[in-house]
């Protein structure tokens, strides 16, 4: 085996505190829409109550029917392609969803959210269970999920300062919401530490981190 037992446990640590921090960003992402309806997004968007209703309960189709597909892609290929590619493409569907004009354009970026958080949770598990025995996993598991509690506390509060932009580039406050908001979550808090983390080599289980070993 080509690593030092020594280093795992604070490569572990790492680890998890980087992928719970992610799991926090997305929720934030998922209850954006919400402070966004409370800044002007049906009446900017001219969207009836059964129209916002629909475009929300997109995400969660998208999301489950590709959870399962997610997973074989997590396993064929290493984290540091699977979650980077993951944090981007979000990154993406959450920008776009600061600049639609209707409600088909709103459903469309909420049906694609779906599909590129699909693999997070599931895939983030498993990830973990490379890492962890199983005696030690469910604690893990529990603080990993724990990112959902954290992200309630203070997405509102995140939210409703951002959406004081109202009017600045012509957009509403709750596009900037999407806009800024993602911006900041998943570039600066995201995507950045995962990148570090995983150029290094890191892949699916501990026995292939090679650059754990000195002279490596």
């Amino acid at each position: 085996m080509c690593f030092a037992t020594a280093s795992i446990p604070q490569t572990r640590l790492t680890i998890l505190s980087q992928l719970t921090l992610l799991y926090l960003v997305s929720f934030l992402d998922r209850t954006n829409i919400g402070n966004a309806k409370l800044d002007g997004l049906l009446t900017d968007l001219h969207l009836t109550p059964g129209q916002y209703n629909a475009a929300l309960s997109t995400f969660f189709v998208s999301y489950a029917v590709f959870e399962p597909l997610t997973n074989v892609l997590l396993k064929r290929y290493s984290p540091k392609v699977f979650l980077t590619a993951t944090i981007t493409a979000w990154g993406i569907c959450m920008v776009t969803m600061g600049l639609v004009h209707n409600f088909a354009g709103l459903t469309t970026a909420r049906f694609f959210l779906g599909l590129t958080e699909a693999g997070l949770f599931p895939g983030v598990n498993y990830y973990l269970s490379c890492w962890y025995k199983r005696d030690e996993f469910g604690k893990r598991a529990a603080i990993f999920f724990s990112a959902a509690a954290i992200a309630g506390s203070f997405g509102g509060l995140l939210a409703a300062a951002i959406g004081k932009m109202r009017g600045v580039g012509g957009k509403g406050g709750w596009a900037w919401i999407f806009i800024l908001g993602e911006w900041f979550s998943t570039s600066q808090r995201g995507l950045d530490p995962l990148l570090t983390s995983f150029h290094r080599g890191t892949s699916n289980s501990p026995d292939r981190l090679c650059f754990l070993l000195d002279g490596t």
